[in-house]
């Protein structure tokens, strides 16, 4: 960081006794959008988001790593990566796990990734590669390959939009089995 400091110090010294050439310029710029990037390094983390007062998500992960810029922030989580998410009484609704999560803290939308698993108090369960879970809205989709399964029913297809406890959801291109009473 000194030496990137002192390096614009030196440009802008030179800059005063004569015109940057484009190449220059370049080099300036670089170098001062890597001094407005931060990144904050956590291990053996346990992370608690509230919602209306009260805590909605508990994460675990044993690594991350935050990236904070001009525009915002994003938090990558390196797995196992543990995820439960509570209703207003503190009841585990719905638990997630996943081998890699990224978290926008501007939007809170999360991207679940590798081995996703996802579990409702209700018996159904979600596995795919990919997930997205925006969680403002409560709902969650993916363009990729999905199967759920419940104790009498299992279906599969690819493109999913939903909701996180698996209330609801469409999926497209559908395959599965069925249990009619």
């Amino acid at each position: 960081m000194k030496t990137t400091l002192l390096f614009i110090i030196s440009l802008i010294v030179i800059s005063s006794c004569t015109k940057l050439s484009k190449y220059d310029k370049k080099r300036v710029n670089s170098a001062i959008k890597d001094t407005l990037t931060s990144k904050t390094e956590s291990w053996n983390v346990h992370m608690d988001l509230v919602e209306g007062g009260h805590k909605r998500v508990i994460l675990n992960a044993p690594y991350a790593a935050t990236y904070q810029k001009d525009n915002g922030s994003q938090t990558h989580f390196k797995g196992p990566v543990k995820i439960a998410i509570q209703d207003t009484l503190g009841n585990i609704t719905t638990t997630v796990r996943c081998n890699k999560a990224l978290f926008n803290s501007d939007n809170s939308v999360f991207e679940f990734s590798g081995d996703v698993v996802v579990k409702t108090d209700k018996k159904k369960i979600l596995r795919s590669e990919y997930l997205k879970w925006i969680q403002k809205s409560h709902n969650i989709e993916t363009p990729n390959y999905v199967v759920i399964t419940t104790p009498s029913d299992s279906i599969a297809g690819y493109g999913l939009k939903g909701k996180e406890d698996l209330s609801t959801y469409t999926i497209n291109k559908v395959k599965g089995r069925v249990s009619v009473k």
